[in-house]
């Protein structure tokens, strides 16, 4: 019995080995595109980023106006979600004459 727990143990051991290495290997720089990677902001960031208050960008979570991922008690933007934000509230510029452009 003790012989089949240890064998048991060191079978579990090397699929957590292969699954590191597996892992490591996906996340490392040279498997992954970075042209098509999308950048995330954390809230901080999101607020230096738009000179907006913290209130600003939970009000925009609230209504929804901005999508966003949480994790845990965290919250990620990511940048095309911020740039449709942007162009969603765009405001067309307007002539003298009260017609838009």
């Amino acid at each position: 019995m003790l012989a089949l727990t240890s064998w048991y143990f060191l079978k579990i051991n090397q699929i957590k080995m292969k699954a590191s290495k597996i892992g490591l290997q996906i996340l490392s720089p040279q498997f992954v595109d970075t042209s098509t990677v999308d950048p995330i902001y954390s809230t901080d960031q999101l607020m230096a980023l738009l000179n907006v208050s913290r209130r600003t960008v939970q009000k925009w979570r609230d209504t929804g106006t901005i999508e966003y991922s949480a994790i845990g008690y965290k919250m990620y933007y990511r940048h095309s979600s911020v740039m449709q934000m942007i162009v969603k509230f765009s405001v067309k510029p307007y002539s003298k004459d009260g017609k838009t452009r």
